[in-house]
């Protein structure tokens, strides 16, 4: 019976390993980093997962410095209009924020 339990417990933990490199590749695909993502959820599981949340493979809006996801036409911070240049933004045309009348 003890043999079957340490098969169960084996699997399980398995499982949960294999269950944390999916979780972890899907926090990192959803900030362009499914690669790092994969790659911290089979080394360090469960930690690894929490660590995926921190990476960020995004590129940045060369108008305002945020991050902008692959193939915006727009950026949703500034709204300057990019142009994607080898897999990096590039500003069109930038729109400048409205100053409240004094």
């Amino acid at each position: 019976m003890s043999e079957f339990l340490e098969i169960l417990t084996m699997l399980a933990v398995v499982i949960g390993w294999i269950g944390c490199i999916v979780a972890a590749g899907r926090v990192g695909e959803r900030r362009e980093a499914l690669g790092a993502g994969l790659l911290f959820g089979l080394v360090f599981g469960p930690l690894g997962v929490i660590v995926a949340g921190f990476l960020d493979g995004r590129a940045r809006c060369p108008g305002c410095g945020e991050s902008v996801n692959q193939k915006r036409a727009l950026c949703p911070h500034c709204h300057s209009s990019l142009k994607w240049v080898a897999g990096r933004p590039k500003i069109l045309e930038a729109v400048k924020p409205e100053q409240p009348d004094e």
